[in-house]
């Protein structure tokens, strides 16, 4: 029936005939109307049919974890076994990776179905939605409106922090794809009253006060024939490989976990609006449970301890089996809860019971936990399932639950929970084995020269890891610098402390203290001289062959005369004392802070960093990480969805601190918004050097770090200048400076991507500064440009560089940075002529002049003709940072430029990033197509230069090839890349 309103209602008809003569002769009856109930027998057919998929969900999905859980387990053996066999170990790669993608799949079902318990916290919806602003307008395209309204006083709400952000996320996406022509999507919070009537509409859902979030967007709509499809998991409308489908369910799952309902309306004409509706907090809701923290007792090391592992799955228990005798553990096995309860009461050791919670018999292993724990107390249990229901028994007994199927260091990190061992510890005994170092062999029985014992191998220890990651090209340097600043400090520490303790042999010690620091300084000069044909192996051998021998054959003699004499070794140290800082301006080891909420990825980015020779500090809240963070880090890990402030906020306060830290952005959300995480980073000027989505593989991890590590060295190189800020130079210093020739040109080499042929070198400038050292462009080009400087420095600086060029009979092309100022000048071509011709260099063809894009385009029609006659007399023109200045192609075909270069930015960022990988192929293809050569800068790795062969990209220079370096060195290292490279 169709009402006043044009409205479609139920309407029930109950009518009773009355009959005479066998002929009805009245019709008497009722109508009622039945709109509302039909509306709710509706949803609730719907709810029950949603209840029936998550319940044949969780029991696929925890069988598939199970088979999933042996594939993972028995890849991670093999990655290991072909480690070494290229194909071999690529296939395991793939497979490895394929089995992560169905894992995430897998969870992503038991979440729908309601089989993980998530902890629960308290929410100010508003803010956490404010909070999420850029993230959120990081998602969508720049053509989506996008309209926030929240009420004032919004009542808290108790969910998962994580789960509601994540869930506004997929419905902005939903709606983001909704509107691929633009539009607007609203975002709205407001407290929302439900009484009886309206419950009726929302089964399951009592009166009451509740937050109501609604996402609305002008899309094309959801089909009616969808409707009823729209919250099932694996269900998508968009094309194939767009949308795993589970978006929606995901949302449907989380809100119906915390209490609420969530509904939908949708016509072609209006667009889609979702309502959430989550209830009100009130002061005697349950808490959640509480969390579990490492404990402080020690049980010695991570070896030794017997673990009980209970699993009907054969396989799972093997394997399990298996990872636990790796660590170091000895295990016994039960296929049942009751076989494992009989070795139990037979008195069998056991210090930890591994088991799983739901198998045949009729006893759970939370039954066996309680019974095992009646017996013997001292039992540690740790639990492990892919399907616990709405039971929350491990956090009521405070019992640790590993969710499967788990992965070799998430077994490790909750049998180290259990255990309370600490994984430092283990990591010691690991470095200590590996390193064949007995560390008490080397104690002299006085703290400050033990430690620097200590230094002095773990020195040698970052110089072996370098060699091994293969970044010791541009480490060495540093380390090398380091080991012979800080054994000369040692070594004066020592002999301070022999004279304080009338040591006699000290002359005799001096002597030996002197040939052995000239042997580190001839070392350091040696690579200095030739860093292209250092044998770095035999270099870190030796230096740990001679420090062992000398703690071991000499300076053990002095220890017995240190007994008594502490007072006055004390004072005679203390007078010598300085920061490590002023010894070593290169850091022992790298610093990696961690900042994830989840303890097991936590302690598994740990465990790879450790490995990597990093000192790692890991935090589970951003309120800790604000109140120790203090900038010294080399590199941030860091979660975009932290339950108590998200990775968009602390972007935006490391943008405030103007951190130089390296930092990597980790999520398990969808990649769109980890690319528009990181983009928002770049905006900011922080250095984003790579995004990996959760599950990640241990090799992504190592290649961002490995990463880290290089750009650290680079930072810290010694002879680059000491750390000085830019605005403590003075105008009368840098004038000082061009009047005293201080201005050095540095050359990196530019290479030929298809011959390997050094085909040119870029000219850098360096200033030798008499205090401080060789300084770096940053530190006075911005002082050189704002005092008119430049341009006379800049002159001066092409006079060497045709000095040099003659002086070594160079035959390889040289590009020298111009200012846009100098274009403009219609004489600049007999200028650079008359410089040459002073020195007898006339061949102009070799001379590429480099200017920004950004600076020639804003004086191109000023600098057009002074340009084309710079061209007509031979001289090479070249587009600097091209890509970043915002030229139009008119502009660039106008311009009479020989050769782009492709900002580094850009290259840099080309392998985890589709959109820079696209910028640098189209700017390859405009520029062959103009008939210009390409030259790519900032390659920093091997598989950066592959990919820019793939791409038909002609020239590259970058740490990988080669540092910028003076004229001196220039010689050696061509002799040294011809023989590597013929």
């Amino acid at each position: 029936m169709i009402n006043s309103n044009r409205e479609i209602c139920w309407i029930h008809v109950d009518v009773k005939v009355f009959m005479e003569n066998d002929k009805p002769v009245l019709l008497q009856g009722f109508m009622f109307d039945i709109t509302d109930k039909q509306y709710l027998d509706e949803i609730t057919r719907r709810s029950q049919k949603m209840d029936a998929v998550c319940k044949i969900t969780g029991g696929i999905a925890h069988d598939f974890n199970n088979q999933l859980g042996v594939i993972q387990g028995y890849l991670s053996f093999l990655e290991e076994y072909t480690e070494g066999s290229e194909k071999p170990h690529h296939w395991v790669e793939l497979a490895t990776k394929a089995t992560r993608r169905c894992i995430d799949l897998s969870r992503s079902l038991l979440n729908f179905s309601r089989q993980h318990q998530m902890e629960e916290e308290l929410l100010d919806v508003g803010q956490a939605i404010e909070g999420m602003t850029d993230l959120i307008v990081g998602s969508v395209t720049p053509d989506i409106e996008i309209k926030f309204q929240f009420a004032d006083d919004l009542w808290p709400v108790e969910v998962n922090p994580g789960e509601f952000k994540e869930a506004l996320l997929n419905l902005v996406l939903n709606a983001r794809d909704a509107m691929p022509n633009g539009g607007v999507l609203s975002i709205t919070a407001e407290n929302y009253k439900m009484n009886h009537d309206r419950g009726l509409r929302f089964p399951g859902l009592d009166s009451g006060d509740y937050i109501r979030i609604d996402v609305a967007d002008t899309g094309f709509g959801i089909s009616n024939d969808d409707w009823e499809r729209v919250f099932e998991p694996f269900f998508t409308t968009k094309e194939n490989g767009k949308s795993a489908g589970l978006g929606l369910s995901m949302v449907y799952s989380f809100v119906k976990r915390s209490g609420g309902v969530v509904v939908f309306d949708s016509s072609a004409d209006k667009g889609t609006v979702f309502n959430i509706y989550l209830p009100r907090y009130k002061n005697d809701s349950p808490k959640a449970g509480a969390v579990l923290e490492d404990g402080s007792k020690d049980y010695g090391n991570a070896h030794g301890e017997t673990i009980l592992v209970v699993d009907d799955e054969d396989e799972l228990r093997v394997l399990a089996v298996a990872f636990l005798e790796m660590f170091g553990y000895k295990t016994l096995q039960a296929d049942s809860a009751s076989s494992a309860l009989s070795l139990i009461e037979s008195g069998a050791k056991v210090d930890l019971l591994f088991t799983d919670v739901i198998m045949p018999g009729g006893m759970s292993g939370y039954d066996l936990a309680e019974k095992v724990r009646a017996i013997n107390p001292e039992i540690k249990i740790l639990l492990t399932s892919g399907f616990t229901g709405d039971d929350s028994r491990h956090e009521s007994q405070n019992i640790v639950l590993l969710s499967k199927p788990y992965n070799k260091s998430e077994l490790y990190s909750a049998v180290k929970t259990v255990l309370d061992v600490h994984v430092e510890n283990v990591k010691d005994d690991v470095v200590s084995v590996e390193n064949n170092n007995d560390n008490d062999c080397y104690k002299m029985g006085y703290a400050i020269i033990d430690d620097d014992h200590d230094k002095l191998f773990k020195m040698l220890d970052a110089y072996r890891v370098a060699i091994d990651d293969m970044t010791v090209s541009v480490e060495a340097d540093a380390i090398l610098g380091s080991l012979e600043a800080y054994t000369k400090y040692h070594f004066m520490r020592e002999e301070a402390l022999m004279e304080a303790c009338n040591y006699p042999n000290l002359d005799n010690h001096r002597r030996v203290h002197e040939m052995l620091m000239k042997m580190v300084v001839d070392l350091l000069n040696v690579y200095r001289q030739s860093p292209y044909g250092f044998d770095h192996v035999a270099a870190v051998d030796f230096l740990r062959h001679w420090l062992n021998e000398h703690i071991m054959g000499m300076d053990k003699d002095y220890g017995k005369y240190i007994s008594g004499n502490e007072a006055v070794i004390e004072k005679a140290l203390a007078l010598l004392e300085v920061s490590q800082e002023e010894v070593v301006p290169y850091a022992l080891k790298p610093k990696l802070i961690v900042l994830d909420d989840e303890v097991s990825m936590g302690e598994f980015v740990s465990e790879v960093a450790i490995g990597m020779g990093f000192e790692v500090s890991h935090f589970k809240h951003a309120s800790e990480f604000i109140l120790r963070h203090d900038d010294t880090s080399d590199a941030i890990v860091l979660d975009l969805l932290m339950p108590d402030m998200d990775g968009v906020e602390i972007i935006r306060l490391l943008a405030g601190m103007e951190s130089r830290s390296s930092i990597i952005l980790i999520s398990g959300v969808d990649k769109s918004v980890l690319h528009s995480a990181r983009e928002l980073g770049y905006e900011h000027g922080l250095n984003i050097i790579g995004t990996l989505q959760k599950p990640f593989h241990p090799h992504e991890l190592r290649k961002l770090l490995n990463d880290v590590k290089l750009i650290r060295a680079k930072n810290h190189k010694l002879d680059v200048a000491s750390v000085v800020e830019p605005n403590t130079l003075k105008i009368d210093e840098l004038q000082l400076a061009v009047n005293d020739s201080q201005l050095i040109p540095y050359y990196q080499p530019q290479v030929s991507i298809s011959s390997k042929q050094v085909v040119g070198f870029e000219v850098l400038m360096r200033w030798n500064h008499p205090q401080r050292g060789i300084l770096a462009p940053y530190y006075f080009i911005p002082l050189a440009e704002s005092s008119g400087l430049i341009n006379q420095m800049t002159w001066q600086l092409f006079e060497q560089v045709v000095i040099d060029w003659k002086k070594h009979e160079l035959q390889q092309s040289v590009s020298i940075n111009m200012t846009a100022g100098m274009f403009i000048s219609l004489g600049l071509p007999e200028k650079l002529f008359g410089i040459a011709k002073k020195h007898d260099f006339t061949d102009c063809s070799k001379i590429i002049l480099e200017v920004t894009e950004s600076a020639v385009m804003e004086e191109l029609t000023k600098s057009l003709d002074s340009l084309t006659r710079l061209r007509m007399k031979g001289y090479q023109l070249s587009i600097d940072d091209f890509g970043t200045g915002y030229s139009s192609m008119v502009q660039l075909y106008r311009a009479p430029f020989s050769e782009l270069k492709i900002d580094q930015s850009f290259v840099m960022r080309m392998e985890d990033d589709a959109e820079a990988k696209a910028i640098v192929e189209s700017t390859i293809d405009l520029a062959h197509n103009l008939n210009m050569k390409v030259v790519a800068e900032g390659v920093e790795t091997q598989s950066i230069l592959d990919k820019l062969e793939s791409l038909g990209c002609d020239v590259a220079q970058g740490y990988h090839l080669a540092r910028p370096m003076p004229i001196e060195d220039v010689p050696s290292w061509l002799e040294s890349w011809q023989n590597k490279n013929t």
